[in-house]
């Protein structure tokens, strides 16, 4: 499945990530999911609070690891979610939908 996580910034510190993140839910498809945040299908740029966005691959289990990963970073004059190169900041981090 292809889960969309949003997440508000890329700032952490020695405890973690700062600011707010959300899974939005899933697709079966990574088309699908792309389409939704190019779109901003139901508003998960939520008017403003999440700039950056995730589509991670995750397949079924306990404590299943992302497989595939992409970024987006919402375009506001596009209106939507664009794909990006994944973010230094990210290095080493997977799994923002099942934590």
């Amino acid at each position: 499945m292809y889960f969309i996580t949003c997440l508000e910034n890329l700032e952490k510190d020695a405890l973690g990530w700062l600011g707010d993140a959300r899974c939005f839910g899933y697709f079966l498809s990574y088309a699908r999911a792309k389409e939704a945040l190019e779109t901003n299908e139901c508003d998960v740029w939520e008017m403003g609070v999440f700039e950056y966005a995730v589509i991670e691959k995750i397949e079924p289990g306990i404590h299943p690891h992302a497989e595939e990963m992409a970024w987006f970073k919402f375009d506001r004059e596009k209106q939507g979610f664009c794909e990006i190169p994944k973010p230094e900041e990210t290095t080493g981090e997977y799994n923002y939908a099942l934590g």
